[in-house]
């Protein structure tokens, strides 16, 4: 291009006839490209360097990433901090990252020294190829005088008014959208237990742009009768707890949660302060730490939760239970009950029906009552255990069963449900057994205490070392006199942790002649069983 225009200037000037005006626009003709040459090059190199400084980048990812280089000296002024992402932003944008996050910073660095504002939302909004940020205190207005000095050292950081009693920090980043954001719907129900309005204000927005329904809930009392009523455990998919809730409603709340499988799966504490996940642990109950509190990761634990969730109820569906019961409203109303659990339910009348059954069917659990018409229940029990050792038998009955274990073993029954039947206690032996819980150390915990559980765990594990090394040992050199009598000492060591299941198989070795290859088979359940307990037990750290 610079040579055909440098040969056309002395065309043009040849034409005139006119050798010194030749010259003359020759000489201005370099000068000017010269100057053209140089700002071109320059607008190049500004360019390259530009395009080295942008980043493709989650403006959500990145949000975080800022709060938690700055998560000690919000933690410590006690400082909750909101995103607040318009709908429009697009999920990856291409801009200058170090830019964004250097700003940031400095605002927040500055807003978190004064101590003064504690509700700090960071909002955007997209207009063209730019992003506005926006910081300010939910419930504080800013005090532009506080900050006079600061934005004399930043003139790309702006005051807007965005009403008359809110004011805010501004500036702008050009963004380059890479795609759209695909925002998910999760489609739920979900109750939220929540005080803060701060807070409730910003679950009302993310449930809003999910298209959640959702219902508050304000106080212990209120909650308490939402976890009581079946209707709302059924209606609701989920209940979103603060932490607000954890010690003023312990007693209460803790027990119930425990006690109700489906509730218990249901119910998410949503955690800012890092001692409450302690006390969660402890009862094994499903919580969100949200600190700083992030749209991002509360949208993506909710929808791990859910995917779980619905696994289970798909597993759940599979299962199937044989209901033995003469009573036609008892076998009714016990139907219905496992229907609300989402488990299938197969329900006969006699004895005779259910060994028939039995002969062509597999199930994953046997509830039988112990006065059938046609057969004693422990009967029936000792008929089943002939040709199935392993499937939980449960009973049903009016009938005492503490101090009349031994009676319910002997017969081959692992345990039992008291009539009348309550929904609650029916649901926590069926998923005891449907998940395999052999041990339930929650419920221990609760009937023992924790001192006097600490003080059981302890003596087992300080024995049950030797006692497994020995039962191994005499397992290879097929000692079976020896095997019967570590079984013996086993049985009285796991006596005090409820195992009935492992208790069952334990006596029915000790009181019976078995074929050798029998007592391996159930010798390796059993030992399966001590490690499950051995392995809980020393994950408390007693």
């Amino acid at each position: 291009m610079y040579i055909l225009l440098f040969l056309l200037v002395p065309t043009f000037s040849y034409a005139k006839n006119n050798l010194y005006d030749f010259y003359t626009n020759l000489n201005n003709f370099i000068l000017l490209n010269f100057i053209i040459f140089i700002i071109t090059i320059y607008f190049i190199i500004k360019y390259i360097n530009i395009k080295k400084k942008l980043n493709i980048i989650h403006i959500r990812k990145v949000l975080e990433e800022i709060i938690f280089l700055m998560k000690y000296s919000i933690y410590d002024n006690n400082t909750k901090i909101i995103f607040d992402i318009c709908k429009e932003t697009p999920k990856i944008i291409k801009t200058n990252k170090n830019h964004l996050k250097l700003t940031l910073v400095s605002i927040l660095d500055e807003i978190v020294k004064k101590d003064s504002y504690k509700n700090i939302i960071i909002k955007n909004a997209i207009s063209e190829n730019y992003m506005h940020i926006y910081i300010y205190d939910l419930k504080k207005k800013i005090i532009k005088e506080e900050f006079s000095e600061f934005l004399r050292k930043n003139k790309h950081i702006k005051f807007t008014y965005l009403s008359p009693s809110q004011i805010a920090f501004s500036f702008k980043i050009k963004i380059f959208p890479m795609t759209k954001f695909d925002r998910k719907e999760l489609s739920l129900n979900i109750a939220i237990a929540e005080k803060d309005f701060f807070l409730l204000k910003y679950y009302k927005q993310f449930f809003s742009n999910l298209d959640i329904n959702y219902t508050n809930i304000y106080d212990v009392a209120n909650l308490f009768n939402f976890l009581s009523e079946k209707q709302f455990i059924q209606k609701y998919d989920y209940f979103l707890i603060s932490e607000d809730f954890i010690d003023l409603s312990s007693e209460m709340i803790f027990p119930k949660l425990l006690n109700n499988f489906i509730l218990k799966e249901k119910s998410i504490f949503l955690i800012y302060n890092p001692n409450n996940i302690i006390t969660l642990k402890k009862y094994n109950l499903n919580y969100i730490f949200l600190n700083p509190i992030s749209q991002n990761i509360l949208y993506n634990e909710l929808k791990l939760y859910h995917k779980r969730s619905l696994e289970n109820k798909e597993e759940r569906k599979k299962k199937n239970i044989l209901l033995v019961e003469s009573n036609n409203i008892n076998s009714e109303v016990t139907k219905e009950y496992f229907t609300l659990m989402g488990i299938k339910c197969t329900a006969v009348k006699t004895g005779k029906e259910a060994l028939n059954l039995l002969l062509d069917e597999q199930f994953s659990l046997i509830f039988l009552d112990i006065q059938l018409n046609d057969i004693n229940g422990f009967d029936l029990a000792k008929a089943i255990r002939k040709n199935d050792k392993l499937t939980p038998i449960i009973a049903v009955t009016i009938h005492l069963f503490h101090g009349y274990e031994n009676q319910y073993f002997e017969a081959g029954i692992d345990d039992y449900v008291a009539k009348p039947i309550i929904y609650e206690e029916l649901q926590k032996v069926t998923f005891k057994y449907l998940n395999n819980i052999n041990i339930d150390i929650d419920n221990l915990k609760m009937h023992y205490g924790d001192k006097i559980f600490k003080i059981l765990s302890k003596n087992f594990l300080n024995n049950i070392k030797k006692e497994l090394e020995d039962f191994e040992k005499n397992i290879e050199d097929n000692n079976i006199e020896e095997i019967k009598k570590i079984l013996k000492n086993i049985s009285a060591s796991i006596g005090n942790f409820k195992m009935n299941k492992t208790n069952r198989l334990i006596n029915y070795i000790l009181l019976n002649e078995l074929e050798t290859n029998e007592i391996y088979t159930y010798a390796s359940i059993i030992k399966a069983d001590i490690y499950e307990l051995t392995k809980k037990l020393k994950t408390l750290n007693y």
